[in-house]
């Protein structure tokens, strides 16, 4: 049995504008997870027409073409987009809509009303390495400025539960009311401006947007603050963690009753669990929907393209 080589995941935010429409044709249509699971394969689609990564209808995923030519992943844009009718229907249905914050990044962008949102500055890719855009950590960066900030400090703990670190604490409701998205929201762009490093993360900036998008139309916004944990090629690991704020588990030892250190819920933690990685979806290997000819024809092709 060949043993998983395993890396570590950062905590993240997921979250979706829950704002119903054609293409949330399904059970749980307001779960963050179930929509970035739904329409991810859209996002992925566009990001790779933009990027000019597309010949005769097939993405090609970014820097493959000094790949094996066995292994390089692609998709039809015909086969993601089927389920939603085309790209035409697509941008129909998204372009006029206002819960899709990720017009503000790429005006011409769909399915832009759901996102995963790292606390450190990274970019985790489809298929490819996880990129560091920088070493900023938003929940530490975010002490920083309420140390110096005295007012934004009193309007997040009027409006959340008091958490040590303060990060905690914002990400508490899982539906938060108009005047907790407008701190959020304060929050986050005080932290963008503050953030030091040469690149900002687009997904921080598009939860920016999606927060701005909810308190301008006052859209219901579901967040959910998911944990550090490790991944394999096929299971993600999540350890104990706090049932109320979603911080790691350190137990108030002081407490003779169960309690978490970060916000005093009393009780017991959430049991250490797994779940399916993301996954490469929609790509996979060319050469098992295109035929090892075709595939190769196809390679050599595009990358005559490229200038490869």
């Amino acid at each position: 049995m060949v043993e998983q080589l395993k890396s570590s995941t950062p905590e993240f935010l997921r979250w979706t504008l829950a704002v119903a429409c054609n293409h949330k044709d399904f059970p749980q249509w307001q779960n963050p997870d179930r929509v970035e699971r739904h329409l991810r394969a859209v996002r992925v689609c566009e990001a790779a027409i933009r990027e000019g990564r597309v010949l005769d209808g097939i993405c090609v995923a970014a820097e493959q073409c000094d790949v094996d030519s066995d292994n390089v992943l692609g998709f039809r844009i015909a086969d993601v987009v089927e389920s939603f009718g085309n790209l035409e229907t697509i941008a129909e249905t998204c372009g006029q809509c206002p819960a899709n914050a990720i017009k503000e990044l790429h005006p011409t962008a769909n399915a832009g009303c759901f996102g995963l949102m790292p606390i450190t500055n990274i970019h985790v890719h489809p298929v490819g390495e996880t990129i560091v855009l920088g070493e900023t950590n938003l929940r530490q960066l975010l002490d920083k400025v309420l140390s110096d900030n005295c007012e934004l400090s009193s309007r997040i703990a009027k409006h959340f539960a008091p958490t040590r670190p303060a990060w905690y604490g914002l990400w508490i409701p899982d539906s938060p009311s108009l005047s907790q998205r407008k701190v959020q929201l304060e929050v986050m762009d005080e932290l963008l401006v503050s953030v030091t490093d040469t690149e900002v993360n687009p997904a921080w900036k598009l939860f920016t947007a999606a927060l701005r998008v909810s308190v301008k139309h006052d859209f219901e916004i579901r967040i959910e603050l998911c944990p550090a944990g490790v991944r394999d090629d096929i299971n993600w690991t999540v350890p104990e963690h706090c049932c109320c704020c979603h911080a790691p588990w350190k137990p108030d030892l002081r407490k003779s009753m169960s309690s978490c250190q970060i916000c005093k819920y009393q009780g017991q933690p959430n049991k250490c669990h797994q779940g399916f990685v993301q996954g490469k979806r929609p790509y996979w290997k060319l050469r098992q929907f295109l035929g090892e000819q075709q595939a190769a024809l196809f390679l050599e092709q595009y990358r005559q393209r490229e200038g490869r």
